[in-house]
């Protein structure tokens, strides 16, 4: 199972906080993958592999805030993508 990324880019949050759009934390776990050679752990699943695709809370990032808070509720974001992660691999 690939470690995957956890970091929620600038422009994404950006574009969420701009929009007032709220962010999906969303993980994806299959049976049988193929694994590339790059250094995010890229995997794409095989033929006829059977997945699960869980959807976390919606997260809104505030549009006015400042770059400390920005910051924070990035943090925070990214903890929740690891833990989403982490019960994921367990349930698997």
């Amino acid at each position: 199972m690939a470690a995957g990324p956890h970091v929620i880019k600038p422009g994404i949050r950006s574009l969420a906080q701009q929009s007032g759009a709220a962010v999906c934390l969303t993980c994806a776990f299959y049976e049988n993958t193929w694994a590339f050679n790059s250094g995010d752990q890229f995997m794409t699943p095989k033929p006829f592999s059977k997945g699960v695709i869980r959807f976390g809370p919606l997260e809104l990032i505030p549009q006015d805030m400042d770059s400390a808070g920005f910051e924070e509720v990035s943090l925070c974001i990214e903890r929740k993508m690891m833990e989403g992660h982490e019960m994921g691999t367990a349930s698997s």
